[in-house]
């Protein structure tokens, strides 16, 4: 039994006039002993008659400093060094942006009026008034990298050499492809690049270069996408930003690894440190047989390269495509069909594109196929294949798989005795109902035992990866689920990425397809 008990001073008690028991309220709880037991009702009557004076209340000294107040402000002291932490970390997030976990905002009508009118100044020589401008548009849209790095030329052409240099970093950190070849060509910042502020941006450049290189080696191939409004292209989800490059689970962050350049569908290589990007213009249905593709070329760009160093340079524009299929191994061939019954395949291999063959159907290529009704991402590792409803192995009978399985194209992720395999297939169907079909079929394989268990399918384009530590990413639509390993895919739903990075461009219904 728990009493409430404090001991008193005789002279406490005789100064009240009481002689009660030397027992009465504790501040803290304590367990009496069992011959108090007893005495636990007239204790409480007691303290409720007379309740226990109030606490004094602490006085400071002036002379006499308060030593645990003094403590806490040293800088060693663990409290401080957790608000330094906590400060650095949220400099640290100030610094990486929008870009660490989600797509950037675009800006308002109210910032892009500000960079129009800085703009304007700025090509007066007025570097002070675009400043302002620069920096009112940057107030609200900090997620917009261009009025950043307006800021920084004009600061630069002020003579603020560390404010542009802070500024610079920060766009290095945030988007190296991007604005690393900006620095050294822009003509406002020749300045910079000639001060010692300059040299400090060259050797963090390259220091950033480095963390890019590690990203890129151990990321998984993404693209950070933002559709086109529904009433611009009629429905149609054809990419108005688009950037290739790899989604980095352990920071939570999709990196860059391309220049933002028109893009319909990209994909980083990582095994070859090269993004294959395809861009293909797509009719806005205003004729019929719509949508149909326009002029189309593909390039390839170096891991840190600005330029493509080699591209297709839209040799097919006088007549519209039915579709653009890329396949990428060692080599990368570029399919252009026509529908004037002609399709031109050429082949890189280092050099440019050169009219070829096709590829081999038994090679273990990445292919990417873009129609007008959607975009379509595949990999099939070596030994392994999708034929005729079934999984071919190198070694065992094949491996019978779903009905799902036997159309469109095919992705295969293996990881010791266990497979994913993910078929994908998009098409227009006239009759009797115009509409787009977009559906999937994804089944886990068992490759010892050569069972096959269906794991979902239904509708919405699919495509799947696999990272080194054997963690499955599974695309369906516009939602991207990373499960821990092929066996933790039953175990629950997923964690979901950040949005906007997804494995490949997803195409939506359209519900006009064949444009009667």
């Amino acid at each position: 039994m728990a009493a409430w008990l404090w001991k008193e001073s005789r002279a406490a008690r005789m100064r009240r006039g009481e002689h009660g028991p030397r027992l009465t309220l504790l501040k803290r709880p304590v367990r009496a002993p069992r011959e108090c037991h007893r005495l636990a009702p007239s204790l409480r009557s007691h303290a409720s008659r007379h309740p226990p004076p109030p606490a004094r209340p602490r006085r400071l000294r002036p002379d006499r400093p308060d030593r645990a107040r003094a403590r806490a402000q040293r800088p060693d002291h663990p409290r401080a060094l957790r608000g330094r932490l906590r400060r650095s970390r949220s400099r640290s997030r100030a610094r990486c942006g929008a870009h660490r976990h989600r797509r950037p905002a675009l800006p308002s009508a109210a910032a892009l009026k500000h960079l129009h009118d800085g703009l304007a100044r700025h090509n007066k020589a007025d570097y002070t008034g675009s400043l302002a401008e620069f920096e009112a548009a940057l107030a609200l849209a900090p997620d917009h990298a261009l009025a950043r790095f307006d800021v920084a030329c004009a600061a630069a052409r002020l003579g603020d050499l560390g404010r542009a240099e802070r500024e610079i970093d920060t766009l290095l950190r945030l988007d190296l492809p991007a604005f690393a070849p900006r620095f050294e060509g822009d003509t406002d910042l020749a300045a910079l690049r000639a001060a010692s502020e300059g040299a400090r941006l060259r050797a963090r450049a390259r220091v950033i270069e480095e963390a890019y290189a590690r990203a890129a080696s151990v990321g998984v191939s993404a693209v950070m996408f933002r559709p086109r409004p529904p009433e611009v292209n009629l429905g149609i989800s054809d990419p108005r930003w688009l950037r290739a490059g790899v989604w980095v689970h352990e920071a939570r962050r999709f990196v860059a690894l391309a220049p933002e350049v028109p893009a319909t569908a990209a994909w980083f290589d990582r095994a070859r440190r090269r993004t294959v990007v395809a861009r293909v213009d797509i009719a806005d249905c205003g004729s019929d047989f719509c949508p149909a593709l326009g002029s189309g070329d593909v390039s390839i760009f170096a891991l840190g390269r600005a330029e493509p160093v080699a591209t297709t340079h839209g040799v097919v524009g006088e007549y519209h495509l039915v579709e653009v299929v890329v396949r990428a191994g060692d080599a990368v061939w570029a399919e252009l069909g026509s529908t004037s019954a002609r399709s031109e395949v050429r082949r890189w291999d280092g050099g440019a594109f050169v009219i070829a063959a096709p590829p081999p159907v038994e090679a273990a290529l990445t292919t990417l196929r873009v129609t007008p009704w959607g975009t379509l991402l595949s990999t099939q590792p070596e030994g392994l294949r999708v034929e005729r409803s079934a999984l071919l192995r190198a070694a065992g009978a094949p491996v019978p798989l779903g009905l799902g399985h036997g159309r469109g194209v095919h992705t295969v992720v293996a990881h010791g005795q266990r497979a994913v395999v993910v078929s994908s297939d998009a098409g227009c169907q006239c009759s009797p109902s115009e509409a787009t079909l977009y559906d999937h079929a994804v089944s886990i394989v068992d490759l010892a035992t050569g069972h096959a268990a269906a794991f979902e399918s239904g509708d919405g384009v699919a495509v799947a990866a696999l990272d080194d530590g054997g963690a499955v990413y599974l695309q369906v639509g516009e939602s991207v689920r990373r499960f821990a390993s092929i066996d933790a895919m039953s175990a629950g739903p997923g964690e979901p990425l950040a949005e906007g990075v997804l494995l490949t461009v997803p195409r939506n219904a359209d519900h006009g397809c064949c444009g009667l």
